[in-house]
């Protein structure tokens, strides 16, 4: 995977792996806008977590992700649930958190900018 000054040393994490398939995520616009892809980094938010895991993009690989954190982002409340269908060469993939269905993606630099318009309200 290619990196830039965006990705910190040692990040992704060596064990994060290539997928090939669906992830799912909150959004909150329909259609998808830039900002629906932004990492915690770029939205100011857990500035005291891992500097690595801040720059990945949470998400999960199954749809049963949306359901285990529901609490946080209430359909009422504007948002959206999504997917995005993603190959190995667009970044990896690791298991985070204590969710089990929990997941950090680390975009490839060519596709950050861009992932956006891969989200798909569902």
């Amino acid at each position: 995977m290619s990196t830039t000054d965006f990705y910190p040393d040692n990040c992704p994490p060596e064990n994060a792996e290539c997928y090939d398939g669906n992830i799912y995520l909150y959004i909150r616009h329909n259609p998808a806008e830039p900002e629906d892809a932004y990492t915690a980094y770029e939205k100011g938010t857990f500035k005291r977590k891992d500097p690595c895991q801040r720059k990945s993009l949470s998400c999960g690989i199954e749809i049963d992700y949306l359901e285990s954190i529901k609490d946080l982002f209430p359909i009422s409340g504007g948002w959206f649930h999504a997917k995005a269908v993603i190959e190995c060469t667009d970044g990896v993939l690791k298991q985070t958190n204590n969710n089990k269905y929990h997941h950090s993606l680390w975009l490839e630099i060519s596709i950050r900018n861009i992932f956006y318009k891969r989200l798909e309200v569902i």
